[in-house]
């Protein structure tokens, strides 16, 4: 609580050092979710929910370096599900994403559309280098990113 009282009274280097702060905060305390996220187990609530209200909720969670531009869906899609999961998975995509441009400039863009068989398709595209194909057998382990 001092440190909120004193920050109108911070010089810009402090501020900046705050900030790093905040930020390393921010990471533990998503790398502690995601932990507990894998271990607990919770009911799936589903119901219908816009992409767009997913994707923006999503986007709140994380802090976009000011070098990578997010698209949001152009279309409106509903979608049949837990809506707090996709956030999640949404999260962590573009968080992988934004790891893998490490430190250069891109875009990160999320669609979605409904395919022959009536099922949502939920996309995620970056302009990052790729997924190496000696790591591809790893995307879906616990805690690999």
């Amino acid at each position: 609580m001092l440190l909120i009282k004193r920050k109108d009274r911070i010089d810009n280097e402090e501020q900046t050092q705050w900030e790093r702060v905040q930020r390393a905060i921010d990471r533990m305390n998503h790398q502690v979710e995601d932990v507990l996220d894998y271990l607990r187990v919770t009911p799936i609530q589903k119901s219908v929910y816009l992409l767009s209200s997913m994707f923006k909720d999503s986007i709140e969670r994380i802090k976009i370096p000011d070098f990578i531009s997010i698209n949001p869906p152009k279309n409106e899609i509903m979608v049949y599900c837990d809506p707090e999961k996709i956030e999640v998975v949404l999260v962590n995509l573009i968080m992988n994403a934004i790891q893998a441009m490490a430190g250069n400039s891109g875009s990160i863009t999320i669609s979605g559309f409904e395919d022959e068989e009536k099922n949502t398709v939920i996309e995620v595209t970056d302009t990052g280098p790729g997924i190496p194909t000696e790591l591809i057998h790893k995307i879906f382990d616990p805690l690999f990113t």
